[in-house]
Parts: C-alpha cells; structure tokens; sequence
C-alpha cells in the first residue's frame, strides 16, 4: 500500500478516536464535524485505493518485455 494511502487510515483512525473521545465528554455537534471529516477523508481514501488498484492491475497486465540473446 503506498504511502498516501497509509497516511489516509492513520488520519481517519485519529479523527475517530478523537470522535470517541469527544462522544464520552458528550460533545455532540463537535463529534457529528469530525464524523463528516471521517465520512470525506474515508471517500478520498476509497477513491485514492480504486485508482492504485486499477493503476497495479494495468501494471500486471502488460506482458512483461522478453529478454533479447545475442549470440
């Protein structure tokens, strides 16, 4: 997985924790922003995982070049 995409599920992973956290101090509207934070950060990170999966796919389904032997 390359970096971006890595870098993506740590901020949704600290954004959801500091959700929790704000759920548990009963901060309602402060964890409803961050959820819509989570919600845009998880899109990007599914649209940034599709285009690597599909640029990966291209990637394996070219032929790989065949050596030349020169005699």
């Amino acid at each position: 997985m390359p970096k971006e995409l890595r870098e993506l599920l740590e901020q949704i992973q600290n954004k959801k924790e500091e959700a929790r956290k704000l759920l548990a101090e009963n901060k309602i509207e402060e964890a409803k922003k961050l959820k819509e934070e989570i919600v845009a950060l998880q899109e990007k990170f599914d649209i940034a995982k599709e285009l690597y999966e599909e640029q990966k796919q291209t990637i394996e389904d070219k032929e790989p070049l065949k050596p030349t032997v020169q005699v």
